[in-house]
């Protein structure tokens, strides 16, 4: 049975396919892409941007408010604040 089937099938005409199919089937790929590469931008990149900025933004932040830097220190080290 599976013979007769794949007999067939290799005697069947098979139509050509359409002309301008290939450019089609770019356009539609090309804006599908873009749209996914726009949102791993937006979504991932932009995230990723924020979180490394917010560090610096809260320690400016909290120099501005204080006056003192606030950088880890060693024991017994006094805290200097800003040398005007």
């Amino acid at each position: 049975m599976a013979t007769d089937f794949l007999d067939q099938l290799a005697e069947a005409d098979v139509p050509p396919p359409p002309s301008g199919l290939a450019s089609d089937v770019h356009r539609r790929l090309n804006r599908v892409l873009l749209a996914v590469q726009l949102a791993d931008l937006a979504l991932r990149g932009t995230v990723y941007a924020l979180g490394q900025f917010v560090r610096p933004v809260a320690h400016l932040i909290a120099l501005t408010l204080t006056g003192r830097l606030s950088t880890p220190r060693r024991e017994g080290e006094e805290d200097v604040g800003p040398t005007v």
